[in-house]
């Protein structure tokens, strides 16, 4: 199926309306007027040699027409859409191009490079031995691929996390912390003075912070000579617990 040449946005044709989406699904945006989600769908699997998407679209009663897209990929992955509804036809495939488009993206990068193609099975009953027949590949479902995509953005983070915990040191401890708080490993960091001891000489302390994995820890109260001191035991406390939260043997507060 080649792709539409560009829509005519609705806004340029005298007279016409705005097109409604209609309750019950997805909402189906107009199409761009220079290039559709469509075509940049159809003009992507040119370019990878993919195989282009395939739709099915049902007309609904009382008018409108519901559908979803299907494409696979070179190493067998089957990408099916989620039911969208739309006055018009070419609405609900722009709207089902446009999901495939944003799921593409987020699997194969930016660059959107396709997966490597299965190798080709080359006949030869003499040689070798037929290999045994495979299943088909599932396909799959929008909300699976989402998962995926999940699971390794947190692999990613997980990864990046135990690099920068296998470099802290007591000399860097506070640093390591500030990373770890901007790019949000840690969060609602906060130390508080208990109350002061030994006529001012020494203070008691306490802190708390939300960990990577969203439990809420609590460093128990401990005495220190100062608020300095104070706040690198807490750190220290912190980097660990969070080492421990991975399986890391961490020992900085000792």
């Amino acid at each position: 199926m080649d792709p539409d040449p560009p829509d005519v946005p609705p806004e340029a044709q005298p007279g016409s309306l705005s097109p409604v989406a209609v309750e019950g699904g997805h909402n189906a945006p107009a199409p761009a007027a220079v290039s559709s989600p469509k075509g940049k769908l159809f003009e992507w699997c040119a370019k990878s040699q993919v195989k282009p998407p395939t739709f099915a679209i049902d007309s609904e009663e009382g008018g409108g027409f519901r559908g979803r897209a299907q494409l696979k990929l070179p190493d067998g992955t089957v990408l099916t859409t989620e039911m969208h509804r739309a006055r018009a036809k070419k609405l609900v495939e722009h709207a089902a191009s446009d999901e495939l488009l944003a799921v593409l993206a987020r699997l194969l990068g930016p660059e959107m490079r396709p997966p490597r193609r299965q190798p080709p099975v080359q006949p030869n009953a003499e040689a070798s031995p037929s290999p045994p027949a495979s299943s088909p590949p599932v396909p799959l479902t929008v909300a699976e691929a989402k998962a995926l995509v999940r699971e390794q953005a947190r692999r990613e983070r997980e990864e990046m996390l135990r690099g920068l915990l296998s470099t802290v040191s007591r000399t860097n401890a506070r640093e390591t912390l500030g990373v770890l708080k901007a790019r949000g490993y840690v969060r609602n960091v906060r130390f508080e003075v208990i109350e002061q001891r030994g006529g001012g000489t020494s203070l008691v302390m306490q802190a708390q912070f939300v960990r990577p994995d969203g439990a809420t820890v609590h460093v128990m109260p401990f005495t220190v000579p100062n608020k300095t001191a104070g706040e690198a035991f807490a750190t220290a406390q912190i980097l660990e617990s969070v080492a421990a939260s991975l399986g890391i043997p961490l020992r900085l507060s000792s």
